[in-house]
């Protein structure tokens, strides 16, 4: 290393006490139920996006219990708008798991952590560090990013080469105790200083052992990974609607949008179809999706094989993907009392 590991550590941990965040919601006790949850809706999301998610889930499924034995429409319908749904479904095996392996007590070791469906290794460490004071470190997308600017790492940070390097850094830097503080100090400075774009490098108080700062290439760093070309796939949903009711599917377990409602794809009649909104995208890692919105008011409520009908008072206790429950809401409040 070509600076004083307990330096580092100083100046990163004395940084977060007085810049750090201190107030989240799931730092009230640091219960590890509570950190499993927050560290899974975590992955991929920013810290402003979870707050208000982990509140209304933490006051809907308090503990594992809850979490265990839920609906599994109750479970989505809090999730949803939250993204990567596969995460909820673990969350809800993992805690299902806990109850029946482990006594209903979140583990406290790596071996257990890593056997709950969904949980990586970042994550078990992040539960260890956190709730259990191990000394245990992460490598989320904030800690790979101020390493890889720190010690100016060449090359895609997904390479199973650098993958080891950075895991390397972070067990030669993390502390023997104060771990607690020292993950959450890494999370926050990634999350508020050595952010993904205009870092705010002269506020970093570990500027002076960053050799992207030292060499004023910070903008490089981390290696970019290769642009995905993302497949476009085009969809027409409707709005079937009889009274007060309308016409749902629920999504299978396997491509986008996993155990989420939508609405029907196929046309009934075509001369009595009032579009409601077009070309509205959503992306996906890997694709784009355009989709068509329009509504039908049926004359009588049938029956289609597969599919269910709602009441629009209990829209809220189903789980759909955002841009579709945006749209939604939007033909309940504006549209539907409109229609003859």
């Amino acid at each position: 290393m070509f600076f004083e590991i307990a330096s580092y550590q100083e100046k990163i941990l004395k940084w977060f006490e007085s810049n750090g965040r201190h107030n989240l919601p799931w730092q009230d006790d640091f219960e590890p139920y509570k950190i499993l949850v927050s560290e899974v809706m975590l992955q991929q999301t920013q810290v402003a996006t979870v707050i208000p998610y982990f509140i209304k889930f933490i006051e809907a499924f308090p503990n594992i219990i809850s979490l265990s034995i839920c609906p599994e429409d109750k479970l989505m319908s809090y999730w949803s708008g939250l993204g990567y749904y596969r995460r909820a479904s673990n969350l809800k095996k993992a805690a299902v798991k806990i109850i029946e392996d482990f006594q209903g007590s979140v583990p406290n070791n790596l071996k257990d952590l890593l056997s709950l469906p969904g949980i990586g290794l970042t994550t078990a460490n992040a539960i260890l560090s956190i709730s259990f004071g191990e000394s245990a470190p992460i490598l989320d997308g904030n800690v790979i990013r101020i390493f890889s600017r720190m010690f100016m790492i060449q090359g895609p940070y997904i390479n199973s080469k650098i993958q080891k390097s950075l895991w390397k850094i972070a067990y030669k830097l993390i502390p023997n105790s104060n771990t607690q503080k020292y993950t959450q100090s890494q999370m926050d400075l990634g999350s508020t200083i050595c952010t993904r774009n205009k870092p705010k490098c002269t506020k970093c108080p570990i500027n002076k052992f960053c050799l992207s700062y030292i060499n004023n290439s910070v903008d490089s760093f981390p290696t970019r990974k290769n642009r995905i070309v993302k497949r476009i796939v085009k969809k027409n949903y409707y709005i079937y609607f009889f009274k007060k009711e309308f016409l749902v599917v629920k999504n299978s377990s396997s491509g986008f949008w996993p155990n989420l409602y939508v609405l029907p794809e196929f046309l009934l009649n075509k001369e009595h179809v009032t579009i409601l909104c077009e070309n509205v995208t959503h992306m996906f890692t890997h694709i784009k999706l355009c989709f068509n919105i329009s509504f039908c008011k049926l004359n009588e409520k049938k029956s289609f094989a597969g599919f269910q009908w709602i009441c629009i008072d209990r829209f809220n206790d189903y789980g759909f993907p955002a841009p579709i429950k945006k749209k939604i809401i939007f033909f309940i409040n504006n549209v539907i009392n409109t229609v003859k």
